[in-house]
């Protein structure tokens, strides 16, 4: 006796295609598109265990067919990452597609992008003010550092981005999805 698939059980690839050169792309949406470029150069190697992906001098196509939820949090968890308890810095941001980077280049970003991209309050849980002392090399003097450290950043989890939710009762995306002003820097 077979079995009988309705349409909604019966999966779909799906294909996203962003392009430098898409009709209203801010320089804010052509930086984003170059650090997804950059994300998914750096997990080639993982390349069709959720998503799949192409990637061409101007453009990114991205393609999958589980559902939308799935897939974007793949995404999100191997993009988007905090420094955990075993780190010297915890707290931190990390983006592993950036490589092994210094430690002062570290905070530098971390800095950077809790005082932009994510200065509005809301868009961080923080855990409070932490120091601790680099050493560069003996001839010189330690210094101190402080930073304030998370433990969640809105892009991890996109949740609060929309008010009314980002996906239907299937987990794939609704038609259209509400976007707070705020998380738009410079845009209004």
């Amino acid at each position: 006796m077979g079995t009988t698939q309705t349409k909604s059980q019966i999966p779909t690839e799906k294909i996203f295609k962003l392009s430098l050169w898409q009709p209203f792309n801010t320089p804010l949406h052509r930086a984003g598109l170059a650090g997804l470029y950059m994300s998914l150069q750096h997990l080639e190697s993982l390349k069709g265990e959720v998503i799949d992906w192409d990637l061409s001098s101007d453009s990114i196509t991205i393609s999958w067919s589980c559902t939308d939820k799935q897939a974007l949090n793949w995404l999100l968890n191997h993009t988007y990452q905090l420094s955990g308890s075993n780190d010297l810095f915890q707290g931190m941001i990390v983006i592993p597609c950036l490589g092994s980077i210094s430690t002062d280049t570290k905070i530098t970003i971390h800095n950077g992008i809790l005082n932009s991209f994510l200065q509005h309050p809301s868009s961080v849980g923080g855990d409070g003010i932490k120091s601790q002392v680099l050493h560069f090399d003996e001839n010189q003097v330690p210094l101190e550092v402080k930073y304030k450290a998370i433990k969640r950043y809105n892009h991890q989890d996109l949740k609060p981005f929309a008010k009314k939710g980002l996906y239907d009762k299937q987990e794939n995306f609704l038609p259209y999805i509400r976007i707070a002003q705020w998380l738009y820097p410079g845009a209004t």
